[in-house]
């Protein structure tokens, strides 16, 4: 039988529920804005060992006196991350991961000028299915069962799928380009 995979996405805005694992608590106070994501996200469905390699590029305006950035990410984080300002790399001096919060915060070097950078990072997760972020869900159509992924980013969901400011405050616009082996 052929498996029928369906994916769906449900970006979310603003909502009420929280993820149980993770308090909400804002990312700091800093001078930077996300202006644009560009996300690639590639599941393991036909194997149904559920792996996803991920790369999430985020165009940021950074203020003047910008030495650390927070993100949101997973507990897991990426498997690579680099920063440009489209002339060569910026080198990361450090990276802090605060497990309980889903932040990240990446220490880059002094007097960096005010401008648009690069973010560039690769990840890989297991996709499951708790109902955040990205998951997977099994039914049954015509006794026959069907995958699909869905999302939930409300209101802390989002950080569980890719790299990015999980802010209502710090909106942005996205491309997505999905997959699946």
């Amino acid at each position: 039988t052929q498996t029928v995979f369906a994916i769906i996405l449900l970006v979310g805005l603003i909502g009420k529920a929280k993820c149980e694992d993770s308090p909400y608590i804002r990312l700091p106070l800093q001078n930077v804005k996300p202006l644009h994501y560009d996300i690639q996200l590639l599941p393991y469905m036909e194997t149904r060992d559920w792996l996803l390699e991920g790369t999430t590029d985020i165009l940021m305006e950074f203020g003047a006196g910008v030495e650390q950035v927070t993100l949101h990410f997973r507990d897991e984080g990426p498997d690579t991350v680099s920063l440009s300002d489209g002339a060569g790399s910026i080198p990361i001096l450090d990276t802090i991961h605060e497990a309980r919060t889903e932040q990240w915060t990446f220490v880059l070097q002094p007097n960096l000028p005010a401008g648009n950078y690069s973010f560039s990072f690769t990840f890989h997760y297991t996709v499951v299915d708790n109902g955040y972020g990205l998951f997977r869900r099994e039914y049954l159509e015509a006794g026959e069962t069907h995958y699909m992924l869905a999302t939930q980013f409300e209101d802390l969901g989002a950080r569980l799928a890719f790299p990015c400011c999980d802010e209502p405050a710090l909106k942005a616009t996205f491309s997505t380009t999905l997959g699946h082996r």
